[in-house]
């Protein structure tokens, strides 16, 4: 499972285990009685896949985020559900002892003041950093903002697909970073519109090699 690997660095396999009495998975009782945490799953793209996207994130030409639009109505109604006051009201920061990389939680966005998914990359016993799973940008908090993620909110795959586009290498040549103008030249264009997109290999785990075109 490319999450475990993330986590122990070693190949795995996830597995569920069965609490022979009810049935039920112990992982789910651990998180249920809050002594586990879940971690999200990623959605499988094979190369040469292709689709709709927008652009949610953007750093650089070799370092952007996509979401599949298909995808869009799970993740609206999601977030609806993740947002609603009843849950709100009942959420619980994680353990200081359960932080650790990996670990989906649930974390605050300071513009809009909504609840997010998300990924926990680092903590520290001062603070913790955490990369919102379904958009691709990231923020640190405090231990006692990260907030635990319950069952029904991690079935949605991660949406967030991290991408390089094809060629952008040859185009920011022997520059080590791009430009500020590059950089925002290429946000102001992708903030505007969908595009086709065409998976190619990964050039890490996790981070794709994509062809975008215009969708309009």
């Amino acid at each position: 499972d490319p999450v475990l690997r993330s986590i122990i660095g070693l190949p795995c396999y996830r597995v569920t285990v069965l609490d022979p009495d009810n049935k039920l998975s112990i992982a789910r009782k651990l998180v249920d009685e809050g002594l586990g945490q879940f971690c999200l799953s990623r959605q499988t793209i094979n190369v040469g896949m292709s689709g709709t996207v927008i652009i949610s994130y953007c750093e650089s030409p070799d370092r952007f985020w996509v979401q599949l639009t298909k995808n869009s109505g799970e993740l609206d109604e999601m977030m609806e559900s993740l947002n609603s006051p009843e849950r709100v009201a009942k959420q619980q920061p994680i353990p200081f002892s359960a932080l650790f990389s990996g670990v989906a939680c649930c974390v605050s966005y300071d513009e809009d003041g909504r609840f997010y998914r998300g990924e926990i990359t680092k903590a520290t016993a001062s603070e913790v950093s955490v990369l919102y799973a379904d958009y691709g940008n990231s923020t640190v908090v405090a231990p006692s903002s990260v907030l635990q993620l319950s069952h029904p909110f991690v079935a949605l795959p991660v949406q967030a697909l991290q991408c390089q586009l094809d060629g952008a290498e040859q185009a920011r040549g022997a520059a080590a970073v791009w430009s500020e103008s590059a950089i925002q030249l290429f946000a102001d264009h992708c903030s505007t519109e969908e595009f086709n997109i065409l998976f190619g290999p990964q050039v890490s785990p996790g981070v794709y090699k994509v062809t975008l075109s215009s969708n309009a």
